[in-house]
């Protein structure tokens, strides 16, 4: 078989690099950051979920109850409203209250981090928020929103994409084909783009 040049035999493609025009640059690069936050973020739930020593909540009483007593009480409220039977209607005795103690999933969510993180990553790709169900995006959807950002997307990010993916082939790849690739022109079919 023939070997391969390096040099003459591979088609480099590549986006722009404002820093090394040699090498490109790729656009997760920009939001280094923005995607460390975000993992350190899941990371952190994920931590707190795993070694969280507190239970979800506890039963007050003003009055001492013995080991035994406690014992039957906890069997008797895990039997009505554990496993299968979780979130079933709770009845306390006299005397007795419920008070919260676990973690609110919602507060964990870290809603403002993750929207600015989940949008700076869509940004640096060219991709509206919307289509990937990012919570900015999700935040402000409609239908009409929705097909507004396909064809966004296809003519503000993929066209040019694809434009730029035909310039190279067509400038550095068909040349290496001689007198064969006279003439010929490579360039991508977007007829059936429905957004398009």
């Amino acid at each position: 078989g023939r070997l391969w040049d390096l040099g003459t035999d591979v088609v480099h493609f590549k986006l722009p690099n404002p820093v090394d025009p040699y090498f490109g640059q790729p656009p997760l690069r920009a939001a280094v950051r923005a995607v460390a936050v975000d993992n350190e973020a899941t990371e952190y739930v994920k931590s707190l979920l795993q070694n969280d020593a507190t239970p979800l909540a506890v039963i007050k009483t003003s009055e001492a109850i013995d080991e035994a007593t406690y014992r039957r009480l906890k069997e008797r409220w895990e039997n009505r409203h554990g496993g299968r039977n979780r979130g079933r209607m709770g009845v306390l005795s006299p005397g007795m209250e419920v008070q919260v103690l676990g973690l609110n999933l919602r507060d964990l969510e870290f809603p403002d981090l993750r929207s600015i993180s989940e949008t700076r990553i869509c940004m640096v790709f060219g991709v509206p928020p919307i289509l990937v169900g990012a919570k900015t995006g999700v935040d402000r959807s409609t239908y009409a929103n929705y097909a507004e950002a396909r064809r966004s997307f296809w003519e503000e990010t993929v066209s040019p994409l694809l434009r730029r993916l035909e310039d190279r082939i067509n400038h550095t790849l068909l040349p290496m084909f001689g007198r064969e690739a006279e003439g010929v022109e490579a360039w991508f079919d977007t007829s059936e783009v429905s957004a398009l």
